[in-house]
């Protein structure tokens, strides 16, 4: 269920965004395949989770939905492990996460 509900807040968040073109990456096969429309979904609790993403999902010009496996998903996996160290109320304004990628490996940037 925390995957459907990750990825409806993913979708949602785009849509709130105006996003025209949205490729969803997860690494639930499950969800990706119940989303692609290739597997049924049968159990009662996930069935709303998958209604309504793909019911916001027609509002994108497209959007697909692709399996990374997990060994392939450090990033998301350094960000769950960040995520899980911090406490945030929710009344406060959280500062966004500033991300870049470099050229170089940090091991060479790194001073000694």
């Amino acid at each position: 269920m925390a995957e459907y509900e990750a990825c409806s807040m993913g979708v949602q968040m785009a849509y709130e965004m105006k996003v025209k073109i949205l490729r969803v990456l997860g690494d639930s096969l499950l969800v990706v395949h119940r989303l692609n429309g290739e597997w049924e979904t049968r159990d009662a609790k996930l069935i709303p989770y998958n209604d309504y993403i793909r019911t916001i999902a027609q509002t994108f010009d497209s959007i697909t939905f692709e399996h990374v496996p997990c060994k392939s998903n450090q990033v998301a996996d350094a960000l769950v492990t960040l995520s899980a160290m911090f406490k945030v109320a929710y009344s406060e304004e959280v500062q966004p996460i500033r991300m870049e990628k470099y050229k170089t490996s940090s091991y060479c940037m790194s001073l000694e």
